[in-house]
């Protein structure tokens, strides 16, 4: 992915899909590669082209799934700008988050305040406090402590 570039465009949501499935796996080496994959495959495309994959994982039964695509959003908006980190996108992105943000298990809770923070911080905290209006004030602190 990363060689190829654009050229790699028509292949990149599937990849990106298997990655998003794969990402259960336990073994940290593994986990790595996984991690990596998906993050080249993200530079052929565009996370809108990939939304659906993205919310189906976030809303998947398997925490370990739901913590690295949180992650993984997570790297995604930090490697934004605020032109390609738009309102619609993040609109998309911010409830399954925001859901994510309030999970049983503290690697999901985590997962997604890194994530929040990460679009916190491309986009500035006055942009994105009005997606945050219905979060609670414990969490919004979690989330300007990755800001």
């Amino acid at each position: 992915a990363n060689g190829l570039r654009k050229k790699f465009q028509s292949y990149s949501g599937e990849t990106i899909k298997t990655c998003l499935d794969k990402f259960k796996e336990k073994k940290p080496n593994i986990l790595n590669a996984i991690r990596g994959c998906a993050d080249a495959a993200l530079k052929s495309t565009s996370l809108d082209a990939v939304q659906e994959d993205v919310i189906a994982a976030m809303a998947n039964k398997n925490p370990g799934i739901r913590a690295e695509t949180s992650l993984y959003l997570g790297r995604a908006f930090a490697g934004m700008t605020v032109a390609s980190l738009n309102k619609k996108l993040l609109k998309i992105f911010i409830g399954p988050l925001i859901k994510s943000s309030a999970d049983t298990s503290m690697e999901v809770r985590e997962a997604s305040f890194s994530a929040l923070g990460s679009a916190m911080f491309v986009i500035s905290e006055r942009n994105i406090m009005p997606f945050l209006a219905d979060v609670d004030n414990i969490r919004i602190t979690r989330i300007k402590e990755f800001h």
